[in-house]
């Protein structure tokens, strides 16, 4: 594995956010000799050319890797003043929750106009929280964790 694919490996490997299935069709693809070529599709997404991330992304769909936690994850560490990761379920839950057109403008396939919605919720929300000072997306994606995993207390999920 060339350094590029080991570096972001250890990227992938180090958070919890990644799914476990994910991360092991990541790191069989970062371990391979499209390793560069995946993590330039990260590169243009960070860049801010999301079409182009997202055609050429169809590539790795047998890989198991055509899908927004892979692509977004890392833009996201890289530019967290710009980018955001899109772990589908949670998003759309918080979008349903505070009713932004996301839920609807929402697909499966990678596709410019669903991060184009991804980031106006990202931008409402941060218009939203600004007194609470967010200093970049990471700040955002944990309130909005935060929100959606909130129960009073005494409440239980059981």
């Amino acid at each position: 594995m060339g350094a590029p694919g080991q570096t972001a490996l250890r990227l992938f490997q180090a958070t919890n956010l990644v799914d476990p299935y994910t991360k092991a069709k990541l790191a069989d693809v970062l371990r391979s000799s499209d390793a560069v070529r995946f993590l330039s599709l990260s590169e243009a997404l960070a860049h801010g050319d999301v079409s182009a991330a997202c055609s050429g992304l169809v590539r790795f769909r047998d890989a198991g890797l055509c899908k927004w936690t892979a692509l977004t994850y890392l833009p996201f560490l890289w530019r967290p003043d710009a980018h955001f990761y899109l772990k589908p379920v949670f998003t759309l839950e918080f979008a349903r929750r505070v009713g932004h057109a996301f839920v609807y403008e929402y697909e499966s396939t990678p596709n410019p106009a669903t991060y184009a919605a991804l980031l106006d919720l990202v931008s409402q929300t941060r218009k939203a929280v600004d007194d609470l000072k967010p200093q970049d997306n990471v700040d955002i994606h944990s309130f909005m964790w935060a929100a959606i995993n909130y129960t009073e207390r005494g409440d239980s999920e059981d």
